[in-house]
């Protein structure tokens, strides 16, 4: 925020004039997870976290500067880590999405977002690492009750 020089994210799409736009490090982001993250972590002993970064490219301020902003939310991250590793954990949805599937294939048409292909095994891989095998049942009644909400009826 240019009148408090404050960290922010432009989430309420603010004037661009209110902000100075600048790429931050690694360490700043770390300190900053690690702020938000705090009294949350002390409120609840046990409480577990889940990180990542998000797989959708942002090329609005071009490929170098993409991969210098996802390079460093990476490292903040497992710093973040490294700071709770029995609470804390990271999961890898970019790097399955950059190593792991590898093609645009696995990219809408906007060749930003990742398909619903690479979602749900994005997903698949994040269930396996975060939720207990009883969850699979209600998940897959969960899946059939939303196809079911999604179902047009021929004649209605």
């Amino acid at each position: 925020l240019a009148e408090t020089n404050q960290v922010v994210a432009n989430c309420h799409k603010q004037p661009s004039s209110l902000f100075t736009r600048r790429l931050v490090d690694a360490g700043e982001s770390a300190g900053a997870l690690a702020g938000a993250l705090e009294p949350w972590l002390a409120a609840n002993p046990d409480l577990k976290v889940v990180v990542t970064v998000s797989p959708v490219r942002h090329w609005k301020d071009g490929p170098i500067e993409n991969s210098l902003s996802k390079a460093s939310l990476i490292v903040a991250a497992h710093d973040l880590v490294k700071r709770n590793p029995h609470r804390v954990h990271y999961f890898e949805s970019y790097e399955l999405v950059m190593d792991d599937l590898r093609d645009y294939r696995f990219y809408n048409e906007d060749m930003l977002h990742p398909s619903s292909v690479a979602v749900d095994y994005i997903f698949s891989k994040w269930r396996r690492s975060f939720l207990h095998p009883s969850s699979e049942k209600p998940l897959k009644t969960l899946a059939a009750v939303r196809a079911a909400c999604s179902h047009r009826p021929l004649n209605p």
